[in-house]
């Protein structure tokens, strides 16, 4: 199973490695990101949930940035679920408030596209702020990714005189440098086959004394 899925990973890189122009920017390579994503050690399991989508200047008036890829995440610790984005993701449009991480790799100019990172945005709703980092394929293994949130968002918190001051949470709750594997192309795992049709499935004769003609 992981050898087929590898050599399909191998052939959509193949097929997407031509610069893709929407808005101003170019972007190649991001149908290799699409999909489920996960690391496990002995305490945690993180999942990331990717699919693509489109970055707006401003979506009312239909004004394009660039290609993206955009989701949601998972994370559990010695057996606790604290977030889970799953159903959130399948559902999510490009502007829903409830996804955590959008991520692409566009330029203006087409030979500076890295078709192997990918700059990263991620919002941790627990811990109240954004950071920024990079997703970037493993060489040679494109089941592989690499993880990093590298730097904070500072943000300047303006307070009304009398109320209590803003609190600012250290560190992460999802890991913030460690390699993920794809684990499926879909988000989450793929729907099962619809069973073969029975004897009785198949659709009604014109005359069966069952249908009720107008």
């Amino acid at each position: 199973m992981k050898k087929i899925l590898l050599i399909s990973l191998l052939i959509v890189i193949a097929n997407s490695l031509t610069a893709q122009k929407v808005g101003n920017y170019y972007t190649k390579n991001l149908n290799a990101y699409v999909g489920t994503w996960e690391y496990t050690d002995a305490d945690c399991t993180f999942r990331i949930y990717l699919k693509k989508g489109l970055s707006y200047y401003n979506k009312t008036t239909n004004r394009l940035r660039w290609e993206m890829v955009y989701g949601g995440h998972y994370i559990e610790r010695n057996g606790v679920v604290i977030t889970d984005l799953e159903a959130a993701t399948k559902l999510a449009a490009e502007d829903d408030s409830v996804m955590s991480i959008t991520a692409s790799n566009g330029k203006e100019e087409e030979t500076l596209v890295n078709p192997n990172v990918l700059t990263l945005g991620f919002y941790d709703d627990l811990k109240e702020k954004g950071g920024t980092g990079l997703l970037t394929l493993t060489p040679g293994n494109p089941a592989q990714l690499r993880w990093q949130i590298t730097k904070t968002d500072e943000r300047v918190f303006l307070t009304v005189i009398g109320d209590p001051e803003p609190v600012f949470h250290e560190g992460w709750t999802v890991p913030e440098d460690v390699v993920l594997t794809k684990i499926f192309d879909t988000i989450g795992p793929p729907s099962p086959p619809l069973p073969p049709p029975g004897p009785g499935d198949g659709p009604l004769p014109d005359d069966d004394p069952f249908i009720i003609l107008p």
